[in-house]
């Protein structure tokens, strides 16, 4: 566990959040409380929290809000990646 001004780092990615803790025997990163992610892409994820599940490269979000380096925003009630792809719930998108 971690609290106050959690920053991690994986795999090129950014993570800045109030609380985190891993749990070794599942390979699960939880980070909540104004969690920042900012990718080696420059893409920038603002959440309340975020389930990271390593093994299936599978990633869960609360209070989902993404932006990209072209102004391409969405934000989300919940929103899930895996693979690379978004799928996004109760969501709005702008460009």
């Amino acid at each position: 566990y971690a609290y106050g001004h959690v920053v991690l780092s994986y795999g090129g990615t950014v993570f800045l959040g109030d609380f985190a803790r891993y749990d070794q025997e599942k390979n699960v990163i939880v980070v909540e409380g104004d969690v920042k992610i900012i990718s080696e892409r420059g893409n920038k994820i603002m959440a309340d929290k975020v389930v990271f599940k390593v093994n299936d490269n599978h990633v869960v979000f609360s209070d989902f809000y993404h932006t990209d380096r072209e102004d391409i925003w969405m934000y989300a009630a919940k929103a899930e990646k895996k693979d690379g792809n978004y799928t996004l719930h109760n969501s709005i998108l702008s460009s």
